[in-house]
């Protein structure tokens, strides 16, 4: 049996291995009362294990369930007075803690008191899990398959026809009558980052009114000296917020960033701290309006100071609210090179999703310098962060900040946009990311600034680097059969336009909005090479929302596809990414509907049962999710 030494604080534990604990897992009637301690099993001492105690306010609760502990190698309750337990009171699981752990914990919903949890404990020498009787969807062959699936945080170990595989000794196993299982969502085009951000800082998404706008700014004045937010958009709050607006709220420094994270606006504290009366007229940039667009804005981040351990908050609170809606893949943009070499120069641990990461890179000399130096930035960086495979540019701005470049001018500005680089400067930029292998994916939304890009890949176009166009908002008939036959790879986010309606009806001509506004009907038809994302947190990071959008388009097995394979093979991971096979990773989410014959308003409001990354639940149980 398991010999304990019973402080008042309970902070020693010794003679404790597996085998004693299997011997209280197997007794049919255990006689206990229970406090929590967690400890790491790696962490020997002379005298046993110490072990980590729950402060008294986090006991668990009926109501306050445990918390899960990334690394815990163990989790046991410790006896403290007798109170009796039948084993043969029905259970269901807590949590399983991690893929190398020694125990599930099993908790018996009765009888709760406001600091025990009732349960059994069993041990578990492998790292099999085995889900049987499940229906599993395979984009590729866009059918379900019958087949039960065993796997460990390696990846996927088999997949065989249902009744053949059978439970191993001690092997975790589900029972999957009536459930659906789908491989995990890839967003494609994201920001990790600011995803997090949005949910950690006061956003100003939903903002409506001048005066909900200075008491956000406010509170925040309360605990920094530089307010730095985003979010707002002129058709929800009524006016833009320029220098003159804000001079009137505050004399400290005040930055606001559009929605679009292509516009901001700056007070004249902002102006005079950061030096931006030289950014005047740069890309419609208006120091006497306090307006910063496009490359202006770029360099006004840059002179903003770098809170390394605020962006692993932001990255891993991203990952969370993404993996609570089935996505475990992210394709982001969240760095440039300098900022990232800051960022993993500080011991960076391992993300809780896979991180493909497109550097933002803005000319020539600064992708010189990025390839010299991202082979031991990756290696530096976790292991499912991959920073070496793709670069970010931009060709325009976006349709809120009148910036866009399209063939056909704004109606209130008479203005047709902002092209970044010219043909020949891009060409160039083309030429050394192809001598470096690097797969260069480039912001273009509007038609002109499409038309340049087509231009500029035309005499270098290096198909098998997979060359990505990000958003191709606008574009052409003659234009998309030009992508077609190039063979792009595209980002697409059909959730815009229903966002985007109320501002580019009186922006836009009509008929140019018609002809050539949204084409992602016809980029499905055509069959193009074409993935799905979000642009979070432009718009919501949930992909059942953009596949509500997508079916105005295309059918929802295609808007999957474009979300799991498309996505996948866009970074060359189709051979361990976007479907649910032998060699994959087990990246998956559970619903307990059928998701291609619910109704299409249920996708507003459905939730994945139970969401799994690298083999372990994510997102199930109440406590599931806990980073």
């Amino acid at each position: 049996m398991v010999e304990m030494a019973m402080g008042d604080d309970l902070t020693t534990m010794s003679q404790i291995d597996r085998e004693s604990i299997w011997t209280i897992s197997s007794v049919k009637q255990i006689e206990f009362h229970c406090c929590v301690a967690v400890w790491n099993s790696s962490i020997f001492c002379a005298d046993g294990l110490k072990p980590t105690m729950f402060p008294r306010s986090e006991t668990p609760t009926k109501t306050n369930p445990p918390r899960v502990f990334i690394n815990a190698q163990i989790v046991l309750y410790i006896p403290s007075q007798g109170i009796s337990l039948n084993s043969t009171q029905s259970h269901s699981p807590c949590k399983i803690i991690d893929r190398s752990c020694l125990l599930f914990i099993f908790v018996h919903h009765i009888n709760f008191s406001d600091c025990t949890h009732y349960i059994t404990i069993f041990d578990t020498k492998g790292e099999n899990m085995l889900i049987y009787g499940a229906k599993i969807y395979n984009p590729q062959n866009d059918r379900y398959e019958d087949v039960d699936m065993r796997f460990t945080e390696v990846g996927i170990e088999e997949c065989e026809p249902w009744g053949i595989l059978q439970p191993r000794k001690n092997e975790f196993v589900i029972k999957g009558d009536a459930l659906f299982l789908y491989p995990g969502f890839i967003d494609s085009h994201c920001h990790l980052m600011g995803t997090g951000e949005k949910y950690l800082s006061p956003s100003l998404i939903g903002v409506h009114s001048s005066q909900q706008l200075k008491h956000i700014i406010f509170h925040q004045l309360q605990k920094q000296s530089v307010v730095s937010l985003r979010g707002w958009d002129e058709e929800i709050l009524g006016f833009v917020p320029t220098r003159k607006i804000l001079d009137s709220y505050s004399n400290e420094p005040i930055i606001l960033i559009r929605k679009c994270g292509h516009i901001a606006t700056v007070n004249t504290a902002a102006i005079h701290q950061y030096d931006l009366a030289t950014l005047d007229g740069k890309d419609e940039t208006s120091i006497k309006e306090g307006i910063i667009c496009e490359n202006a804005l770029l360099l006004l981040k840059e002179k903003l100071s770098q809170d390394i351990s605020f962006e692993k908050e932001c990255l891993v609170e991203g990952a969370k609210r993404f993996q609570k809606h089935g996505v475990t893949s992210v394709h982001s943009e969240d760095w440039n090179p300098e900022r990232l070499q800051r960022f993993v120069d500080h011991n960076v641990e391992k993300l809780p999703c896979r991180l493909f990461e497109k550097i933002s890179i803005q000319n020539l000399p600064e992708l010189t310098q990025w390839v010299q130096s991202k082979e031991w930035i990756q290696k530096a960086s976790p292991k499912n962060i991959d920073v070496s495979t793709m670069i970010k540019l931009y060709m325009d701005g976006s349709i809120g900040g009148r910036t866009a470049y399209l063939s056909t001018p704004y109606k209130d500005t008479g203005k047709k946009g902002v092209q970044y680089h010219s043909v020949d400067t891009l060409g160039k930029i083309i030429d050394c990311a192809n001598s470096s292998q690097l797969q260069i994916c480039i912001h273009t939304i509007g038609d002109w600034a499409l038309k340049s890009v087509l231009e500029s890949f035309d005499t270098n176009p290096r198909r098998e680097l997979r060359h990505r166009i990000i958003h191709a908002q606008f574009a052409s008939p003659e234009q998309i059969q030009q992508l077609k036959d190039a063979q792009f790879e595209i980002s697409i986010q059909p959730c815009f336009y229903q966002s985007d309606l109320q501002t580019v009806t009186p922006l836009l001509d009509h008929d140019f909005l018609r002809k050539v506004g949204y084409p992602y009907e016809q980029i499905a038809m055509q069959n193009l090479l074409f993935s799905l994302s979000t642009d979070s947190p432009v718009e919501s990071e949930n992909p059942f929302h953009n596949l509500w959008h997508a079916e105005n388009y295309m059918s929802r097995k295609k808007a999957f596809y474009a979300y799991t394979i498309a996505g996948a093979r866009q970074v060359f991971q189709e051979n361990l990414l976007g479907q649910l096979k032998k060699g994959y990773k087990a990246d998956f989410f559970v619903l307990k509907k059928d998701l291609f014959t619910i109704p299409k308003e249920d996708l507003l409001s459905i939730q994945p049962y139970k969401v799994f990354f690298d083999g372990k639940e994510v997102v199930g149980d109440q406590n599931a999710g806990t980073i």
